[in-house]
C-alpha cells in the first residue's frame, strides 16, 4: 500500500508485507526513493489520542462505550436546554472575588453560560459521533434512500500465466485519466490476480483525510472495474460518507469551523466539572434542612407518646 504525500515536502508512506505475513511500514523520499525511517520509530502520540477518542485504547468493548456515550451526550444537550429555558439565564458569571457573588453562584452561572452557548455544537458532536459509530448501518440507510444504487465492481480477468502486473505509475495514470480533477491519496495493490487494485482519490471539496472517491482497476489489463466518485453520490450518501465526519471534526469549512469545533469542545470538560459541583453543593445545602426535619419529627413523636 502507498499513502501519497499531501504536500511536496511530505514523505511517501509505504506498507509492505513479507512472506510470513508480517507488515512493515516505511517512510520514503518520493523524489529519491531513500528510506527515511520506519513507522515504528515515528511519534504516535496523535494516533494514540485518536484511538483513545474512538476506542479508549482498549478495543471493541470500549468502542461500544463511546457509541453509547454519544447518545448520552445527545440527551444531555437536549435536556440541558429544557432545564435552562424557564429561567433563560444568559449572563457572565459573577465576580465573586469582588464580593459580587459566591463561588457557588459563579460555578452555577458558568455552567449555565457554557451549557447554553455550546448546546448546539454538543448536539452536533453527539449526533455525528453516533453516525460514525454506526457508520455501516448509516451507510446502508443512505444507499436505500438514494435514487440510484452504486454498481458493484466487476471481477478482474484471470491473467495468462507469466503475465506481469501493471506498475503503480501506470495505475496512477489510469486513475488520473478517469477522475482528472481528483488528487490520488493512496494505492492498494492486489495480493492476488483475483483482486483489483484500489486507488483512493480526493476532490478539493472533500475534507475527509483520505477522500471518499475510489477507482478499482484490473492490475493486469488496466481495465477500470468500478468508479465511485464523491461528486456522483446522492445527498444522503454524501452526508453519510463525507459531511458527517466533516461536521464532527470541524473540517467542513476549513479553518474557521475547526477553530469553532476546538473551542466548543473545551466546553464539555467545563460542564463535566461544574455540573457535579452544582449537585454536590445542593446536596450539602440540603443536609442541615433534612436534619432539622428529622429533629422536629422526633420531638413531635415524643410529645405524642408522653
Amino acid at each position: 500500500m502507498f499513502g501519497m504525500p499531501e504536500r511536496a515536502n511530505y514523505s511517501l508512506f509505504v506498507e509492505l508485507r513479507d512472506a510470513s505475513g508480517k507488515n512493515r511500514a516505511l517512510f520514503v523520499n518520493p523524489y529519491t526513493g531513500e528510506v527515511l525511517g520506519s513507522a515504528d520509530q515515528a511519534n504516535h502520540f496523535a494516533n494514540r489520542v485518536h484511538r483513545f477518542h474512538t476506542h479508549l485504547l482498549v478495543g471493541e468493548f470500549a468502542d461500544e462505550i463511546t457509541g453509547w456515550s454519544a447518545i448520552f451526550l445527545l440527551v444531555l444537550s437536549i435536556t440541558g436546554i429544557v432545564l435552562w429555558w424557564p429561567r433563560k439565564l444568559f449572563r457572565l458569571p459573577l465576580d465573586f472575588r469582588r464580593g459580587q457573588g459566591s463561588a457557588k453562584r459563579f460555578n452555577f452561572e458558568l455552567h449555565n453560560l457554557a451549557g447554553v452557548a455550546s448546546s448546539v455544537f454538543l448536539f452536533i458532536f453527539a449526533w455525528t459521533a453516533m453516525c460514525i459509530h454506526w457508520e455501516r448501518e448509516v451507510g446502508k440507510l443512505a444507499q436505500e434512500m438514494s435514487p440510484t444504487q452504486t454498481p458493484h465492481a466487476a471481477s478482474p480477468e484471470i491473467p495468462a500465466p507469466g503475465s506481469v502486473p501493471l506498475s503503480p505509475d501506470r495505475l496512477v495514470q489510469i486513475a488520473h485519466t478517469t477522475l482528472p480533477e481528483a488528487r490520488i491519496t493512496g494505492i492498494q495493490l492486489p495480493e492476488s490476480p483475483k483482486q483489483a487494485a484500489t486507488i483512493g482519490l480526493k476532490f478539493p471539496e472533500d475534507h475527509t483525510p483520505a477522500g471518499r472517491s475510489r477507482i478499482r482497476i484490473d492490475a493486469y489489463s488496466g481495465k477500470v472495474l468500478q468508479v465511485q466518485s464523491s461528486r456522483d453520490m446522492s445527498v444522503a450518501e454524501k452526508y453519510a460518507r463525507m459531511w458527517n465526519r466533516e461536521l464532527h471534526t470541524g473540517d467542513i469549512f476549513n479553518l474557521p469551523t475547526r477553530i469553532l469545533a476546538a473551542f466548543f469542545s473545551l466546553m464539555l470538560p467545563i460542564l463535566a466539572i461544574t455540573g457535579p459541583l452544582i449537585w454536590w453543593n445542593r446536596r450539602r445545602a440540603s443536609k442541615p434542612y433534612d436534619a432539622a426535619l428529622v429533629s422536629r419529627a422526633l420531638a413531635v413523636n415524643m410529645g405524642k407518646e408522653t
